[in-house]
């Protein structure tokens, strides 16, 4: 029995596509998984589906998160990586599969072990273009981002050399490393989902509108907010789901801030994040699925993974038009895209998706079909176990 070893910093033991898809697959065709991560505490368990999870203890030596971060990355950043890689080494597996950009670092010491192991990088997201586009910093800081994306791209490629395989999650990836090194060693495997409804009886949809995952200006749901607020003249009781995690506080104000000026506090439901298996929950209770992404360079690139789960559970995808969105959702038309930065346009294809009854179940049908067809993990799930086949 072959053993693959999942390694990640900065994704939870219980990531949706490390856990739910990569470990599962490979524990149903018979392989021994272990996933390394970084958390809250010192952890060694088996999970119920038989994949040991190791949790390395993150320490907090300050309640300033700042302050702890500097201190972190001064004195004892190296401390649990060694420890990380330590334990990594000593299980001596045949694979180990690298999700995370520090963790690159060690690709060399792990493929030059003695008992000669193959090597995958998975590369999650562009981590250049998110140093670059993503976050706001002060004037200072922005000056120097061009040249940390920069030196972070170089480092990236460097250390991916040492890797047997390459994992890109969108087209864009691809191309890039495909560039640089062989096209057998670079596999782009898309996020399909994996989630679909388990109930025969149809639940009661609740919400005219769900978003799902991180919560941030870049992400469109300032632009969400008021133009539902728009949609309130035909629509007074519509309802939004905004499930996941804020990215800030000062962000969180801002949400707040807006769902008092424009009157939408009956309007609105906010949840944090909620483990996987209950997001199918929320799913079965909305209607329309937003994804509004803003056009930044970033989401020129990366595929969001929300509108697979929209489609699985029937609900029509209201996306911007990027192409990472359009390249789905428009073929098989499962939606309407918009102009993200347009409330009108976002207003009326929200109005259009909950009163033409028949635009929405054509492109639910569409949505539930596709999902089915072609955008499902089952099909990724092949390409993927390829890589352990050698």
């Amino acid at each position: 029995m072959k053993t693959i070893c999942m390694l990640s910093d900065m994704h939870p033991l219980f990531d949706d596509r490390i856990y739910w898809k990569e470990c599962l697959s490979l524990k149903k065709h018979g392989y021994n998984v272990i996933h390394i991560g970084v958390g809250e505490s010192n952890t060694d368990k088996i999970s119920e589906h038989g994949i040991r999870l190791i949790c390395i203890q993150k320490k907090v030596y300050s309640k300033n998160l700042y302050l702890d971060i500097i201190i972190r990355k001064i004195f004892f950043r190296k401390k649990l990586y060694k420890k990380l890689f330590k334990i990594a080494s000593e299980l001596k597996a045949d694979y180990y599969n690298i999700h995370d950009l520090k963790l690159t670092s060690y690709m060399k010491r792990l493929k030059i072990l003695p008992h000669k192991p193959i090597t995958i990088y998975s590369i999650h997201e562009s981590y250049p273009d998110k140093i670059r586009d993503y976050n706001r910093e002060s004037r200072l800081i922005n000056l120097f981002k061009p040249f940390y994306a920069k030196y972070i791209e170089w480092w990236e490629m460097k250390n991916s050399y040492y890797s047997d395989f390459i994992i890109t999650f969108d087209n864009a990836l691809y191309k890039k490393f495909s560039a640089t090194y062989n096209k057998e060693k670079v596999k782009v495997i898309y996020n399909y989902t994996t989630l679909f409804p388990k109930k025969r009886t149809p639940t009661k949809r609740i919400y005219d509108l769900i978003y799902i995952g991180g919560l941030s200006e870049q992400r469109g749901i300032i632009n969400i907010l008021i133009a539902i607020s728009k949609c309130k003249t035909r629509l007074p009781g519509i309802r939004l789901l905004l499930l996941g995690k804020v990215c800030n506080n000062d962000f969180n104000n801002k949400i707040i801030r807006t769902i008092h000026e424009y009157n939408l506090t009956t309007n609105i439901e906010f949840k944090n994040w909620v483990p996987y298996r209950e997001v199918e929950n929320y799913l079965s209770k909305s209607k329309v699925g937003m994804v509004i992404l803003l056009p930044i360079p970033k989401f020129f690139k990366n595929i969001p993974i929300k509108q697979f789960e929209y489609m699985a559970f029937g609900l029509p995808v209201i996306g911007s038009d990027l192409p990472p969105i359009t390249q789905f959702v428009k073929p098989v038309n499962a939606g309407i895209l918009v102009d993200p930065t347009n409330i009108q346009n976002i207003s009326d294809a929200i109005i259009r998706l909950l009163t033409d009854i028949n635009t929405y179940n054509t492109m639910s049908k569409n949505a539930l079909k596709a999902a089915k067809e072609k955008y499902n993990w089952k099909f990724e799930e092949k390409k993927y176990l390829k890589l352990f086949e050698s």
